[in-house]
């Protein structure tokens, strides 16, 4: 295309404008599967972008963040990329609960409202400390009950002296 006195010019050759426009929008999808349905075949496709989404989890620096790896040795080099797919697993298993409860949530909104749930030591003096879980709005309160956190909040609240 060109401009020319501020007309639009169609430069290309009218077979290949025709070419385009007959691909425009259409995808080839090659398998080595030849007895399987086409059906088949398109949802597997599909569920690509499934994968995909996970791939940006593993790369998001506010997740997961597999890059940069700080370690040098193949075994510490496995245990962190280990650490970090059991963390994708985690977050799923999580986005997937609060999917089923019928909260949408994406991975990133639903660390943000786990991480605004603050455990508070408040001292009133030498002898007496309270810990207590910082107030929830309501979607940290679903949140909570969906993940049982209350047991977590008796361990982490749980008195103990020492002699």
């Amino acid at each position: 295309m060109a401009v020319r006195d501020g007309q639009l010019l169609f430069t290309e050759v009218a077979e290949d404008l025709e070419k385009k426009r007959r691909r425009f929008g259409k995808n080839l999808l090659f398998s080595n599967r030849l007895d399987a349905e086409s059906e088949w075949i398109i949802q597997h496709y599909n569920s690509k972008t499934l994968i995909e989404d996970d791939f940006k989890l593993l790369k998001d620096p506010d997740l997961v963040r597999t890059r940069p790896i700080r370690h040098w040795t193949d075994t510490k080099i496995r245990a962190f990329c280990f650490c970090c797919g059991m963390a994708l697993v985690l977050i799923r298993v999580m986005m997937r609960m609060t999917h089923q409860a019928g909260m949408q949530m994406s991975a990133a909104v639903l660390k943000q409202e786990l991480c605004d749930l603050k455990e508070v030591i408040m001292i009133y003096d030498a002898s007496q400390a309270v810990r207590k879980v910082t107030a929830r709005s309501t979607i940290q309160q679903r949140l909570w009950e969906l993940f049982d956190l209350g047991t977590v909040e008796q361990e982490l609240t749980r008195h103990t002296t020492s002699g």
